[in-house]
């Protein structure tokens, strides 16, 4: 979890860097922090834990909203910052993990 942290830190502070260094220029730069999703990229985690049954009840235990989110949900997260709504964002995470995190 070392390296998948630090990975994360660096993202975030990249983006803080490339929003001040890009907004003069108006291009606003955003992360999106996703939680839990169920795709197939987590196949192989899953199996090594023990099925989805088990990921299921590790979730459900820690998300606060009990569950994955769906790719659709976080489709909608990254389309809501590419639009007119999100227009004075710049040097934002947001955050898409069902209460993980708060």
């Amino acid at each position: 979890m070392t390296g998948y942290s630090a990975s994360k830190g660096a993202i975030i502070a990249f983006d803080r860097a490339l929003a001040h260094e890009l907004a003069p220029d108006g291009i606003r730069v955003m992360t999106l922090c996703p939680g839990w999703t169920d795709t197939p990229f987590n196949d192989p985690v899953t199996a090594q834990m023990g099925g989805r049954e088990a990921i299921d009840e590790l979730v459900r235990g820690m998300v606060p909203l009990g569950r994955q989110s769906s790719p659709a949900e976080m489709a909608r997260a990254a389309v809501f910052l590419c639009t007119d709504a999100a227009s004075y964002m710049t040097g934002s995470n947001l955050i898409v993990d069902g209460g993980l995190t708060a």
